[in-house]
């Protein structure tokens, strides 16, 4: 009788095995994967639709977009983790207005597979404020360094941009091209030295920390100038002008 017992256990346990086995070879881990799509931009923000599947992981890295794609590897160690089980929204702050942008997601399954995917995204533009056709002025200080005032009044407020501007003027006007923000006085800028450069709002002065102003030359000798700037307290100005400049004549 206990020989008897003892193959019935034999042979359960033999069963057994056997059937754990195969319950093991038939679930197979999936292959990971993620999709991701843009749901909404704002000046300074992005946010991504995220769906992983088969991951046990996932995580995501913002790039400008001339940025290097790094690899899924990466991203995973090094990036911002996101849900990986479920579907998500992630929202990137703090980001450049008008600016192109690519953000990588990638994903892990459990027998550590990787999976990664870039979208693209671009941030919406400040509103530009546009300066009066005839209300700019300039002043030259020899042949490198011209004084531009643009002025214009918006919803009942008042905007006034002094551009202290300095490059190689011996044509006698601005030449084409794009100026950078800079604390110094030399070279093709925009200086910030002495406070030369600002924008006066309403009542409040705002001094740009970083920035540009564009530019051009018209066949009909006016101006086309665009203003982007960056002030001290993080906030973005942007202004165009298209006309004359009293004082800075395109000959």
């Amino acid at each position: 009788m206990k020989k008897t017992i003892y193959l019935a256990l034999s042979i359960l346990a033999a069963a057994t095995v056997f059937a754990s086995c195969n319950k093991t070879e038939t679930e197979k881990v999936g292959e990971p994967s993620v999709t991701a799509v843009l749901d909404n931009a704002t000046t300074t923000s992005l946010s991504y639709k995220l769906e992983p599947v088969n991951a046990v992981k996932c995580a995501w890295v913002i790039l400008e977009s001339d940025g290097d794609v790094p690899s899924a590897e990466t991203v995973l160690a090094e990036g911002v983790p996101a849900h990986a089980n479920e579907p998500s929204v992630v929202v990137m702050e703090d980001l450049a207005p008008n600016t192109d942008y690519k953000m990588v997601v990638a994903v892990e399954n459990a027998d550590k597979k990787t999976a990664s995917v870039t979208v693209a995204g671009k941030t919406e533009d400040v509103p530009a404020i546009e300066f009066d056709k005839n209300r700019a002025t300039g002043k030259k200080y020899g042949s490198t360094n011209f004084a531009i005032t643009l002025r214009t009044e918006v919803d009942g407020v008042d905007y006034e941009a002094d551009l202290d501007v300095y490059g190689d003027f011996s044509a006698g006007y601005v030449t084409a091209g794009t100026y950078p923000v800079s604390s110094e006085s030399e070279g093709n800028v925009v200086s910030t030295a002495s406070y030369g450069t600002y924008v006066q709002i309403g009542n409040d002065q705002k001094y740009p920390t970083s920035g540009t102003v564009t530019f051009a030359t018209n066949d009909d000798k006016t101006y086309s100038i665009e203003i982007r700037f960056v002030f001290s307290d993080g906030t973005f100005f942007h202004g165009v002008f298209n006309g004359p400049v009293d004082g800075i004549e395109i000959l």
